[in-house]
């Protein structure tokens, strides 16, 4: 069956061919839909030209710009595997990446320069991806040893979209400002605005790190919705009349919560996960005890203790979830094995859940230390 996800994406940029998709370059260039499109189909004839067969994997290392968007469309409409790679990343780290997914071309700023100049007829047929078919190798941080990488299918783009978050809920009138690095595996989340057909600003590295900069560049564009991360929105003061929620994740809150008019959610996932597993509308008073929120539609889930046992109400033990996730790690299936034990995903987060049914995070696994 084909992607209902890239049918999806093809379906909102016919629509909204004419609407701004993407703003970007500090708040100075826009990008329809039409336009995001085009371009795309011009990085899947350039792999056509290469010789690039369907299934293969590409690398992308290039600025967080419509651009790298642009060029993941493109691969996936020419039914090969995207694998990003952050622009800030060693060059040691890139190579290695590069050599160990066997990527059958690599897509920079130099080739994208070659692609721009192409002549691609939009009636040109492309090759639509199957639900089964790998879209995504995403390699973690490394922070353990080497990067592991980490296999998606289409399967949970085609089942885990569309997310609803209250007045975090994409649509068409959604002004988004994304603060999530693109080699980041949470950057998934934006083609959930893509495909409601919202206008998406990609925050360049000084702005999204800089709270003062973020919040005038927020107040200027009339951003109504954007991700900031748990550090910068400590410092964050929104002065801005159309910001209305703001989504942040990655780290435990402590003195973050909904103020100055807007909504706070805060999310939690792995990059295993592929999205977002559960979500929190944080109150309007400041907590130390911040839930994780409940689990998404979709997603069952377990709390065990060491031996395996389900846990009961307030005690401790490791997140076990079942859902639409990663297929395996690339070339291990030892490790795969132990993600997916029992057939379940093991977080290897610590969590307790209250008669409320609201989880909240204690620890990691492999850093709890005990003593006797």
């Amino acid at each position: 069956m084909k992607s209902v996800f890239i049918e999806k994406l093809l379906e909102t940029a016919a629509r909204y061919k004419n609407k701004v998709a993407f703003v970007d370059l500090d708040g100075s260039r826009s990008t329809t839909y039409g336009q995001l499109l085009s371009l795309s189909k011009k990085v899947a004839a350039y792999l056509r030209q290469k010789g690039v067969a369907p299934h293969s994997n590409v690398c992308i290392r290039m600025p967080d710009t419509m651009e790298f968007m642009a060029a993941e469309i493109g691969v996936w409409l020419s039914k090969c595997a995207i694998v990003p790679i952050g622009m800030n990343s060693p060059q040691q780290r890139a190579d290695a990446i590069v050599q160990d997914c066997g990527s059958a071309l690599l897509l920079d700023e130099e080739a994208m320069r070659k692609i721009k100049d192409l002549s691609v007829s939009v009636s040109e047929e492309m090759t639509l991806p199957e639900s089964t078919d790998d879209a995504l190798i995403a390699y973690t941080s490394g922070s353990t040893g080497t990067p592991k990488g980490i296999i998606f299918t289409f399967e949970p783009f085609d089942r885990n979209f569309p997310h609803t978050f209250g007045l975090a809920a994409p649509s068409p009138e959604m002004v988004f400002g994304n603060g999530i690095p693109f080699y980041f595996m949470a950057i998934v989340f934006l083609y959930d605005m893509i495909r409601a057909g919202a206008t998406i600003h990609l925050y360049s590295d000084s702005v999204r790190t800089d709270a003062k900069r973020l919040q005038d560049y927020i107040r200027s564009h009339g951003i109504t919705v954007s991700h900031i991360s748990p550090a910068v929105l400590k410092r964050f003061t929104n002065t801005s009349s159309k910001l209305k929620a703001v989504i942040t994740a990655g780290e435990k809150l402590t003195t973050q919560y909904s103020k100055d008019g807007y909504i706070l959610y805060n999310h939690y996932g792995l990059s295993e996960t592929f999205s977002t597993v559960t979500s929190f509308e944080v109150g309007a008073e400041p907590s130390e005890h911040i839930p994780l929120g409940t689990c998404n539609p979709g997603i069952e889930f377990r709390i065990v203790g060491e031996n395996g046992e389900d846990v009961p109400i307030g005690g401790e033990g490791e997140l076990c979830l079942k859902g639409s996730f990663c297929k395996e790690y690339y070339k291990d299936s030892e490790l795969t094995q132990k993600l997916y034990a029992d057939g379940w995903l093991h977080t290897g987060d610590i969590v307790s859940q209250d008669t409320d049914g609201l989880l909240y995070y204690k620890n990691r696994r492999d850093w709890m230390v005990k003593v006797n």
